[in-house]
């Protein structure tokens, strides 16, 4: 399975033609934390135009996904599936909304047919990426596929997270049982940490596909 590719450009060109359409509700002031609830947001899309978000899963606070401008939220809310999402802002974002029926609109008016496309199959893979990359049989696996996936997000994001904090808040494992694994993956040499921070991968035996 090849590592998937966000296809920028389309996102680029439809968050571009979106926004007249839209609502600032998130402005470039300092924003790190702050959580919207979008439980009942299911008629609405969310524009990400600067910085990045957490996409939370209610019931347990897990991390579904990290995602980084240019990127539109909401088109995987489903109403009647009972799973409830909130959005985590990181530092300095520009989030807009917008209905739906707005966005569908635009797309219609814009022929950005293939764009939008795009982005919905994109966003498809990207979950089965993930799941495939995180449900490992063992620790060391979804671990490793963690690390994999941390250290290709843009370097002031993982050079500024906690390697133990980032792993436990998108996976089930425990505290300990992280830190036993990035113990061992330290001592082998397969990764260098510094201050809790991921530095350098020099090799892993497993890899993220997202």
């Amino acid at each position: 399975m090849k590592k998937l590719v966000k296809p920028v450009n389309s996102f680029e060109k439809v968050v571009d033609t979106l926004l007249p359409y839209s609502e600032l509700i998130a402005s470039d002031l300092p924003t790190q934390g702050k959580l919207l609830r979008v439980e009942n947001e299911f008629a609405k899309l969310f524009l990400l135009q600067q910085g990045y978000v957490n996409i939370r899963r209610v019931d347990d606070g897990l991390i579904i996904a990290t995602v980084f401008s240019p990127y539109i939220i909401g088109l995987s809310f489903y109403s009647g599936s009972d799973v409830y999402y909130s959005i985590e802002l990181g530092p300095h974002c520009r989030l807009y909304q917008l209905p739906r029926i707005n966005a569908f609109n635009a797309i219609k008016k814009h022929d950005l047919y293939r764009e939008w496309m795009r982005i919905i199959s994109y966003k498809m893979a990207f979950l089965y990426a993930r799941d495939v990359s995180i449900f490992r049989p063992g620790a060391k696996e979804v671990v490793c596929s963690l690390l994999s996936r941390l250290i290709t997000l843009p370097a002031e994001f993982h050079e500024n997270t906690s390697v133990i904090k980032y792993i436990e808040q998108r996976c089930t494992l425990s505290r300990s049982c992280i830190q036993r694994v990035l113990s061992s993956l330290k001592r082998e040499n397969y990764i260098e940490m510094v201050d809790g921070h991921l530095v350098k991968i020099n090799s892993l035996p497993i890899h993220s596909y997202y």
